[in-house]
């Protein structure tokens, strides 16, 4: 009993990042001179997907794409020679390719644990010597529960294993959920390099050191390092899903001391670009 108490507990209780304040930051991105831009990419850059009456492993094999309305946009600020764009993603490396080939921007799949500039090769930050013996006796769990829990599904990664329930019943699908990380918790990952990521409506296992946050410092060394960067950044905006339905925006900016002479008629335009992304990003997309 004091388990379920403990696993319900943290299902439930999250820490919600403030609502982004679009005007400001629409001003500090024209202020400043040196911009990265971190985007996620599921439930946040894809467009809707049409689920109804489908199997879990139907909707499994469904292609997340990138929605129509962000291409303008996205393809504007990629031109922005002031702007680097990375969007770190969970999915895998096939999925980002086929989404962003066309864009001038850095693509980080599987949490980061890949990178590359879509003009380059794709290359790995993994830590040194990262056990992955743990997966073949966790793959029967992720079936186990995927077999009992309709339009549910699994998906199995280079570094991790995910299971989805955001299509099946809410209630069955969170009960199943607490069951599932019971049974993990006291027994198949007790004595394994793994950590378990409860997501709105997923649940993860992944090896130790697998995460987008120690993913960050790679990704940032190599892209400086690659566009020989002589200016520090001085912006930083993160866009990204965080509870479901819900799309929530944490962002970290700095703000440098030059200003940039803009003409109106440029903060018109830069206004007019990002004020779109900013919206569809905040509220577009359902999770």
């Amino acid at each position: 009993e004091l388990n379920d108490t403990v696993v319900e507990a943290q299902l439930r209780i999250k820490q919600v990042p403030p609502s982004l304040r679009e005007a400001d930051s629409i001003e500090r991105y024209l202020r400043s001179n040196n911009r990265l831009l971190i985007l996620g990419f599921n439930a946040t850059l894809t467009e809707p997907v049409d689920t109804p009456g489908r199997r879990g492993d139907q909707i499994r094999e469904m292609e997340l794409k990138l929605h129509p309305d962000l291409k303008q946009p996205l393809n504007a600020l990629c031109h922005d020679p002031k702007t680097t764009i990375v969007v770190l993603s969970g999915s895998d490396r096939n999925v980002l390719d086929k989404n962003f080939q066309e864009y001038n921007l850095w693509l980080a799949a599987e949490n980061g644990m890949f990178l590359r500039c879509t003009t380059g090769k794709w290359m790995t930050t993994m830590p040194e010597h990262l056990n992955m013996e743990w997966v073949d006796s966790l793959k029967h769990v992720f079936e186990y529960f995927t077999e009992r829990t309709p339009r549910s599904h699994f998906e199995q990664r280079e570094t991790s294993l995910v299971w989805n329930y955001k299509y099946a019943d809410v209630e069955f699908g969170r009960i199943q959920a607490r069951d599932m990380l019971q049974h993990l918790w006291t027994g198949p990952i007790s004595n394994a390099s793994v950590e378990v990521v409860q997501g709105s409506k997923s649940v993860e296992v992944r090896a130790v050191g697998v995460t987008k946050g120690a993913a960050i410092d790679r990704i940032l060394a190599e892209i400086v390092h690659s566009k020989k960067m002589k200016t520090a950044i001085d912006y930083v905006l993160c866009i990204g899903h965080f509870l479901g339905k819900v799309l929530l925006t944490q962002f970290l900016i700095q703000v440098g001391s030059s200003i940039n002479s803009l003409s109106k008629e440029k903060k018109r335009k830069v206004h007019q670009l990002f004020g779109i992304f900013l919206r569809f990003s905040y509220s577009g997309v359902q999770y």
